[in-house]
């Protein structure tokens, strides 16, 4: 078996070349792989990450549009410009998926010379699917044309192709930047104003989804973040989401992309009731929570922001400068020093004149922190295995129905249907009682320290007594002894 994820070992020549229905099948043993690069990208590759599809979740606008303001000003700003780029539709999908069917597609995937039509492998048996189709599927169109017996997308030339030429360098994001919201690092989320932070987010469950350093922008991500500012014009966003798989195909250290998509593609194809593993559920998030990341209301600095509120800044704004001024540079093309570096930012300032310096987080709350961080998530894998669970049963209860019907009718005596269980969740109050216990954590913690100073103390003083009843005898000592025991054995001998 070859390993792909050894450097020097790469499939992306194979997902051109060996085409299943030219070639005839040189791979035995298992019937869902056609050729041996594909069980061993299956296994090697898919099979050996910890999570096999990346995590996916679809945007409820509703509950995201319902939130107070200041959010609520980021929200609608963020959905108009994505109702104006057609995305509103495509990341409001929502669709269960099969990791294992997903994983076979990855394994068996065959690409056409011209890249816009997809040959796979589901259960042995091989399937067709061209751009055309992918793009009508989820409610995008564009112009047809021929190749190969069949129909794919031509080039629209009003539409942006994000994936014609390199990567966007991080230098090229600069007006997405501001002060105001953190520390500026270029091509990460530090610094990002509102609107752009809350879009970041967003397209990390849907568009350019990707596990592993949530900070940074990687890949597409940031190409696809440019021309979402304001002015630029539409892209192709089936042909984004198109290529992205074509890429993640080859890629031996992502998982696989875009999962909700391909299995509702796979299940149009193959037209089969596939059951799924693994529920998609939806973005949902405290206010607080949102307002934190996006650095908004309470979390905000005291540096006034360059631009208005919540920072949708077009392409030609410059941090620090009139939004129709353009962006100051440098010999080399980066932003220049007088924007890097804000001369007398607002803040507040000492006797002497000069900035306080930025208190640092206790430890306490850090840790106050950490246990909250890992409520949330406890709380909502629970809530995930609820669901899952709650669904189990209620196809469990439906084969039950069926089978008691099945008796019935050929008159065999069987006991009555059972009663759909009762699934109880944490009430409101409860999770709110524990949310105000967590907020009283640095307190209790603080308590909790002392205490255990306390019985450090004490700890040191009885090993001191030990110490001291344990010592060693000097020669002295010794020898007193030594002349005690011979005296009385002398005078009391055996």
């Amino acid at each position: 078996m070859i390993n792909y994820k050894k450097g020097g070992n790469s499939v992306e020549h194979l997902r051109y070349s060996q085409d299943s229905s030219e070639v005839e099948r040189s791979f035995r043993g298992d019937s869902r792989f056609w050729f041996p690069h594909q069980a061993d990208w299956y296994e090697s590759v898919i099979m050996t990450k910890k999570h096999i599809t990346t995590e996916m979740k679809w945007i409820d606008w509703n509950y995201l549009k319902g939130l107070a303001s200041p959010l609520k000003e980021v929200v609608d700003a963020v959905f108009d410009r994505c109702q104006e780029m057609d995305l509103v539709d495509i990341m409001s999908f929502s669709c269960n998926w099969n990791e294992e069917v997903v994983a076979q597609f990855y394994a068996t995937l065959h690409i056409s010379d011209c890249g816009r039509i997809f040959q796979f492998l589901i259960g042995g048996k091989r399937f067709t699917y061209t751009m055309a189709q992918f793009s009508i599927l989820f409610g995008h169109t564009g112009d047809q044309v021929g190749y190969g017996g069949s129909y794919i997308v031509n080039h629209d030339e009003s539409k942006v192709d994000l994936h014609e030429g390199n990567e966007l360098d991080a230098s090229k994001m600069y007006f997405m930047y501001d002060w105001a919201y953190s520390d500026i690092v270029l091509g990460q989320v530090k610094g990002l104003t509102p609107f752009y932070r809350l879009l970041n987010t967003l397209f990390r469950f849907t568009l350019t989804p990707r596990g592993g350093d949530s900070d940074n922008i990687s890949h597409r991500a940031k190409n696809l973040l440019v021309q979402m500012a304001p002015g630029k014009r539409k892209f192709a966003v089936m042909e984004f989401i198109w290529n992205e798989i074509i890429s993640c195909s080859s890629d031996s250290s992502s998982a696989c992309h875009y999962a909700p998509y391909i299995f509702h593609m796979i299940k149009t194809v193959t037209q089969l009731n596939i059951l799924h593993s693994t529920l998609h559920v939806s973005y949902h998030t405290t206010k607080g929570k949102i307002e934190q990341t996006l650095h908004s209301g309470n979390h905000s600095t005291n540096i006034a922001a360059s631009g208005s509120f919540p920072g949708a800044y077009p392409p030609i704004f410059a941090p620090g400068a009139s939004s129709s001024g353009a962006a100051p540079t440098s010999s080399r093309g980066a932003p220049s020093s007088s924007w890097a570096a804000p001369s007398s930012p607002a803040g507040p300032s000492t006797s002497h004149g000069r900035r306080a310096p930025k208190g640092k987080k206790g430890k306490l709350d850090f840790i106050a922190q950490g246990i909250f961080a890992c409520f949330n998530m406890c709380r909502q894998n629970s809530q995930e295995i609820h669901e899952h669970i709650r669904y189990m049963d209620e196809e469990l209860l439906k084969v039950e129905r069926r089978q008691k019907a099945i008796m019935a009718k050929v008159d065999l005596p069987h006991s009555p249907v059972r009663e759909p269980r009762d699934f109880l969740l944490l009430q409101g109050s409860t999770i709110h009682g524990m949310t105000m216990c967590l907020k009283r954590t640095p307190l209790k913690m603080l308590s909790l320290t002392m205490e255990v100073k306390k019985c450090r103390v004490k700890l040191m003083m009885r090993k001191r007594k030990r110490v001291m009843m344990m010592r060693r005898p000097s020669p002295t000592e010794m020898v007193m002894v030594m002349a005690m025991t011979t005296m009385s054995s002398f005078l009391f001998g055996a």
